[in-house]
């Protein structure tokens, strides 16, 4: 049996986000990725997030290592929704397990952001992009930060 995963262009979010539930069967099974992640609450996952210097939250990221999302209490946690480009109401913030990618992200006047997650605040990702993204619900704070060179 072979299957296919076809990476769509995103012009229009929601008509590519209900485009990639038609044509994906596998969805519902890949949605106990997320269980699978929060089976043992105490493990933690080491994950990275490149910031440009334009992001808006790039001063707090650079001063004291916080990550917000953009809507924090009243947002949606639809990975679907957030990976398509609905961020701007989403409690969830993109994080890779990729270091590398994280740097590529952050440029050359941007900073790394590296933290330890536990398991069960992770969530699973559609990752249309490939970047090895891992969704995290809610702020994350004290997070080191390492400036790139």
């Amino acid at each position: 049996m072979q299957f296919s995963l076809r990476v769509l262009k995103v012009q229009n979010p929601t008509k590519t986000y209900v485009a990639y539930q038609k044509r994906n069967f596998l969805i519902p099974l890949l949605h106990n990725f997320q269980n699978f992640l929060a089976r043992n609450s105490k493990t933690k996952h080491k994950l990275f997030r490149g910031f440009q210097p334009s992001h808006p939250n790039f001063p707090k990221a650079l001063k004291k290592g916080h990550v917000r999302p953009r809507a924090l209490f009243l947002g949606h946690s639809d990975p679907y929704k957030h990976n398509y480009g609905d961020t701007s109401w989403s409690n969830l913030t993109s994080w890779s397990l990729d270091k590398s990618l994280a740097e590529l992200h952050a440029g050359e006047d941007g900073i790394v952001l590296e933290a330890e997650v536990p398991s069960f605040r992770c969530k699973w990702s559609p990752d249309v992009y490939y970047e090895n993204e891992v969704l995290v619900k809610g702020c994350v704070v004290g997070t080191p930060y390492s400036a790139l060179i």
